[in-house]
């Protein structure tokens, strides 16, 4: 059991379409103080429905993000679910080798406001690495952020449109690296869809403390 900012975990969910990797991961939990619980699927229909159920057996989850790879095992992204989990005080890890992938990541970002802790597979192998990652998780859903996850006032400039793929290549001018980001057009704010042409400013709230492109998100409400 770890008893970590608050949150008391016996029971880690380990939510994954593909069954041998949720039971390598299951492996792994199972050497950390806390005891794994292996989602088979399928999930209920909705997101909401999938946290009760979740919930009632686990006081923390670990969640690969495409979860319909592998037949009809949910019908929505893991980056939604371990989002709306954290949203609803269920401390939950996005583990996927999809972080940092060119055709996910717009995906993802729409969730990293919500996702306090995103880990590659084979950064989750140790009980130490598992347990570093709830604590974390749970310390920023506790209210306490660290400062490459806290978020600042700053601007945005779309450098490119894709109509095809809906999405926004946006730069950050106080942002230390060079390189734009992508965000999906259906999570921008819908009056500020016909703004989205070349050279459009605007103020949002952004992590600009972060340093790996991956891992910064994009908050539209300025207050």
């Amino acid at each position: 059991m770890l008893d970590v900012a608050g949150y008391r975990i016996e029971t880690v969910a380990i939510v994954d379409d593909d069954e041998s990797s949720r039971a390598s991961l299951t492996m792994c939990v199972d050497d950390a103080p806390v005891d794994p619980y292996p989602v088979d699927g399928p999930l209920p229909d909705g997101i909401e429905a999938a946290y009760q159920s979740i919930s009632a057996e686990a006081q923390g989850c670990i969640c690969d993000h495409q979860l319909q790879t592998g037949g009809r095992y949910a019908y929505f992204s893991g980056a939604a679910l371990a989002a709306w989990n954290n949203q609803h005080d269920l401390p939950s890890i996005l583990c996927t080798r999809f972080l940092g992938s060119d055709s996910q990541m717009p995906i993802i970002r729409g969730f990293l406001k919500y996702l306090p802790v995103l880990r590659k597979p084979e950064q989750l192998e140790g009980p130490d690495e598992i347990v570093e990652a709830l604590r974390a998780c749970a310390s920023e859903l506790s209210g306490t952020f660290a400062p490459q996850r806290r978020s600042w006032r700053t601007q945005v400039v779309v450098e490119h449109v894709d109509l095809n793929d809906r999405t926004v290549s946006l730069s950050l001018p106080a942002w230390q690296v060079d390189d734009p980001i992508r965000v999906r057009i259906d999570d921008i704010p819908s009056h500020l869809h016909e703004m989205m042409k070349m050279g459009y400013r605007a103020f949002v709230r952004a992590n600009i403390g972060e340093i790996h492109q991956e891992l910064l998100y994009i908050d539209w409400q300025t207050g």
